[in-house]
């Protein structure tokens, strides 16, 4: 049987994608989850922490 992401985080009320430095992957995953949500609602939040 074959899982998807999607069908892994759904069970979940929020999810966290955290990477600490540039191409880690966050921006992938994310953009997996949308293309599959097969037309799920997907309600989502971008932060961004700049570093100084």
């Amino acid at each position: 049987m074959k899982i998807s992401l999607l069908d892994i985080v759904d069970k979940y009320n929020s999810l966290s994608i955290i990477g600490m430095d540039k191409n880690v992957g966050k921006t992938t995953v994310l953009n997996h989850l949308i293309n599959s949500s097969r037309g799920r609602l997907l309600p989502w939040t971008y932060f961004h922490r700049k570093r100084w």
